[in-house]
Order: structure tokens, then sequence, then C-alpha cells
């Protein structure tokens, strides 16, 4: 069952993200990037939607659970990981859709956060 605080967190974190990209948006409009990281950008943006969400959940939430905790943490680390991948692939002309990136971008966060989890319980 769903309970309130992990609604409220659910919209506290889609409010740090809307900051997020309007501030990005303000800085963007003062400065427009190179065209050779514009295929970057919507994963530097999109990825970061399910950790901002899962981070305000962890803020509103009574008990910081080391579960949850540890989530955000490998799935920050996801989120790095495919950001420099993507950067490396530029670096060598590889060219890959921006929906395939970031569909891509979101398995390997959640294959990260699902084995890291498992493999930490073992300890």
């Amino acid at each position: 069952m769903i309970r309130t605080r992990q609604i409220l967190g659910a919209i506290l974190g889609m409010f740090i993200y809307l900051v997020v990209i309007c501030l990005s948006l303000i800085v963007t409009t003062f400065y427009t990037p190179p065209r050779e990281i514009t295929s970057i950008l919507p994963w530097l943006f999109l990825g970061l939607v399910p950790l901002i969400i899962v981070f305000g959940q962890y803020v509103l939430e009574k008990d910081k659970h080391k579960k949850l905790r540890l989530g955000i943490k490998l799935g920050f680390c996801g989120y790095i990981l495919w950001s420099v991948i993507l950067i490396l692939l530029k670096l060598v002309s590889f060219k890959i859709d921006e929906y395939h990136s970031i569909l891509i971008g979101y398995v390997i966060i959640l294959a990260i956060v699902v084995l890291g989890q498992k493999h930490m319980s073992y300890f």
C-alpha cells in the first residue's frame, strides 16, 4: 500500500526536478552549448528524473532505510557511468539516438540498483 509520505516525496522530487530544469533553462538562454554535446544533453536532464523522485521520497521518509539510501547511491553511479559512456561514444564518433540513449541509461541504472542491492543483501 502506498503511503502518503511516498506520494508527497514523489511530488517533492518532481518539484526539485522542475527547479533544476528551470535553472538549466536560465543558464542556456545566456549560453548556447556547443553542437558536440547537444546529443548528450537530453540524457543529462532526463536521466535525473527517477533519481530525484526517489531522493524526494528519501527526504520525507521518517526512518531512513539503508536500502533506499543504497539505491540512491547506486542509481547515481549508474547515471554517471552512462554519462561517461555517452561522452566516450561521442569522442569516437559513434552515433546513438537520443531516445535509445535515455532508454539504455534507465536500463543501466535499474540493472546497477537491482544487482547492487542483491549483492549487498548477502553481507
